[in-house]
């Protein structure tokens, strides 16, 4: 592997990212690349820059609304402490509430759960795909100095589509590996009687009940993490350089990092 001077590379990121952006300036290059680079997963994030200044304000709103709440509650326990409302809720004395679920038995409730889990599935399939194409946008904005999107969208299509069929398979194996340490650790607490009712819980206990499984749960994340690392700077640049497909850019990343494991590591 070719040596570089960090120096050196962050001079030349520097006077690149002052050609693309200032030389010349325009406001719509900078809409366009800002787009791009959000759908493409480099962008994320927010905060929250709420003051302190209005701290007291809001402290005193908050005690107001909960001694309103207070007082509604206990006349609301009052009024209908022996009232059976509808809409799934039985009113029980002493306003203890309890939630009926049964609603849940009926077909057209199931159906509905039904189509809002496809929903779900299918618009985050879509979002991996269309975050996946424009991965190869941005490479090719930051490589050619050009913040277009419809060619580029048609162009790196083979290589998007390649790549997003990988993705949605690293998908499944998360969703997978997840599923099988949380039916791990059920079972092990289970099997340690940590789910009974008034079981004698203690941190110590807790903690060697789960501890094996979220050390292997953290080890598989990390490992997941290194991955998309590697591919979203490695494997993808070779498609995108190569035009070449996932398996022949993978399998050239492997040799690469072969015989450079040093530097990889």
């Amino acid at each position: 592997m070719r040596q570089v001077s960090f120096e050196a590379l962050i001079t030349k990121s520097i006077n690149r990212t002052k050609l693309i952006l200032f030389k010349p300036f325009s406001l719509k290059k900078w809409f366009c690349l800002l787009l791009i680079a959000y759908l493409a997963g480099n962008i994320g994030g927010g905060g929250n820059f709420s003051g302190g200044w209005n701290r007291d304000r809001e402290a005193e709103a908050a005690k107001q609304d909960y001694a309103s709440d207070n007082y509604l509650a206990q006349a609301d326990k009052e009024d209908y402490a022996d009232e059976e409302l509808l809409d799934g809720w039985t009113r029980r004395p002493r306003g203890q509430c309890r939630i009926d679920f049964s609603f849940l038995k009926s077909g057209v409730a199931l159906a509905f759960i039904g189509i809002i889990g496809l929903f779900a599935i299918a618009l985050t399939i879509f979002i991996i795909w269309l975050s996946t194409r424009f991965k190869f946008i941005w490479f090719n904005s930051i490589v050619a100095n050009d913040a277009s999107l419809k060619e580029p969208f048609r162009r790196f299509q083979k290589e998007g589509d390649s790549a997003f069929k990988f993705y949605l398979l690293l998908l499944l194996i998360v969703i997978c590996f997840l599923g099988l340490i949380l039916l791990w650790a059920y079972f092990n607490g289970a099997s340690a009687g940590v789910f009974k009712e008034n079981a004698d819980i203690s941190f110590l206990r807790i903690f060697g009940v789960f501890a094996l499984p979220l050390a292997v749960a953290i080890v598989g994340i990390i490992v997941f993490v290194i991955l998309g690392m590697f591919l979203d700077h490695f494997v993808l640049t070779i498609m995108a350089m190569d035009r070449c497909a996932f398996i022949p850019a993978w399998k050239k990343f492997r040799e690469i990092a072969a015989q450079n494991k040093k530097d990889m590591f």
